[in-house]
């Protein structure tokens, strides 16, 4: 971790999709290599917030599963990440 994010330039920089059908979350590092763990808070369809951390491990993407689907995502909800939000 202090390997990386002190003697590593920059920052992860990543965008995070939200299927149309609200079931998934396609998360994809670009032109960076960082492992971190990322914070996300969405509304699951009984109504209840969720927050879930996604682990990512190398740069590329990552498809992460709503089990009970999702709506009003948030990316990071606490700031526990210094990241770029590539849109």
């Amino acid at each position: 971790f202090f390997e990386q994010w002190l003697r590593k330039p920059g920052c992860p920089i990543i965008t995070v999709t939200l299927s149309e059908n609200g079931k998934s979350l396609l998360v994809n590092q670009t032109k960076t290599d960082f492992r971190f763990s990322l914070e996300v808070s969405y509304i699951d369809d009984d109504d209840e917030t969720i927050t879930q951390v996604i682990s990512v491990t190398r740069a590329g993407s990552h498809v992460v599963v709503l089990k009970n689907g999702g709506r009003d995502l948030k990316i990071d909800p606490n700031v526990k990440l210094l990241f770029i939000l590539d849109e």
